[in-house]
């Protein structure tokens, strides 16, 4: 074994299988090379690098939503983390205070602070292209979905993967194309959004990165949903939801919480208003104890109940959702609702 050569060279092992089983989501694989580790007497460094990855392995795979944070939290108490493991779990605490569970004001202003001080820290080595970029990426979109601010950042990681030409510049392309695309998505600019996520899904494919492109395809479905283009928007949906159910039983919870999202909006837009709330509904299940997710269900509530001409309903649920989406930051969101609430009165007092 690796490790029983020399545990420097065996780290570096077993830390390119792991991600690499991770990144494919090999999950049982990840499990038991951590498990296989836990029998050897390892150096302090080592130690820590294996709890990193079971702090990954708890976001992706745990109900505890406390344990990742507690992971991550431990090790960025340590003084003595080398500068990439440092900057990792800065980057995965700073994710889950605002992205993954907390959305609340003091944890989007940690998260903040977080990914500007992981930008920093990788500004220092101007070789580390690929890490600034995320830093910038993972900035963008939170601003994006808090402020509905994010371009600059997201134009600020293009700059630095515009030479790069190995597969991890090219998948990091596509992600920051991907959220180029959301963010126009959310101005209106469909014709734009539909561009960038579309070469996106591209890039994906020709990497056979399955689930990115199936995640880019979730997206895709949004914006052609809204242009009406109802079969396409389907056909994106279904193809992830093969990739997310068949090959990925254990697919993250936000990735099914999109899949019946973007099944709701193609039922609305269909008139299928039934349909629509059953899918929603679905997302509320999936979304109890997330307030950004709850905002999801009951804003299409709302705008399934606006279709059915139940006006009292509507803003009923209208209500609820605003409250949910002006404690998640959701700005987009919020001006969407409003829309609705805003047709629900108008009808009602007619």
């Amino acid at each position: 074994h690796e490790f029983e050569l020399a545990q420097t060279r065996g780290l570096a092992f077993f830390r390119s299988t792991f991600e690499e089983a991770f990144r494919r989501r090999q999950f049982d694989f990840c499990g038991a090379l951590l498990n296989e580790l836990s029998g050897y007497d390892l150096q302090e460094n080592t130690t820590w690098w294996t709890r990193y990855y079971e702090g990954l392995m708890a976001v992706y795979l745990g109900t505890d939503r406390d344990r990742p944070r507690q992971i991550f939290e431990e090790l960025r108490s340590k003084h003595r983390l080398e500068r990439e493991l440092k900057l990792n779990v800065l980057e995965q605490l700073a994710s889950i205070y605002w992205y993954y569970y907390l959305r609340e004001d003091s944890a989007i202003k940690q998260a903040e602070s977080l990914y500007k001080e992981v930008l920093n820290l990788r500004s220092v080595d101007p070789k580390d292209k690929l890490g600034q970029a995320r830093a910038w990426i993972w900035l963008g979109i939170l601003h994006q979905r808090t402020q509905g601010t994010g371009e600059l950042e997201f134009n600020r990681a293009q700059e630095l993967l515009s030479e790069g030409v190995d597969d991890d510049a090219k998948r990091m392309r596509a992600w920051v194309e991907q959220e180029l695309g959301i963010s126009l998505r959310m101005q209106g600019r469909f014709g734009e959004s539909v561009a960038l996520i579309e070469q996106c899904v591209r890039t994906y494919e020709s990497l056979g990165s399955k689930f990115e492109e199936a995640g880019a395809r979730e997206n895709l479905a949004m914006v052609l949903a809204y242009q009406g283009k109802l079969e396409e928007a389907e056909q994106n949906l279904d193809r992830s939801k093969a990739v997310f159910e068949e090959e990925s039983p254990q697919s993250r919870f936000m990735e099914q919480v999109w899949l019946h999202v973007g099944y709701g909006e193609v039922a609305l837009r269909r008139g299928q208003y039934d349909k629509a709330e059953e899918a929603f509904d679905k997302v509320l299940k999936l979304g109890k104890n997330d307030r950004f997710v709850t905002s999801l269900s009951l804003g299409g509530k709302a705008a399934a109940r606006l279709g059915q001409r139940l006006w009292k309903e509507a803003i009923k649920s209208a209500d609820e959702c605003l409250t949910m989406q002006s404690a998640a930051k959701d700005k987009f969101g919020l001006g969407w609702t409003l829309n609705v609430k805003g047709s629900a009165l108008l009808h009602l007092h007619k």
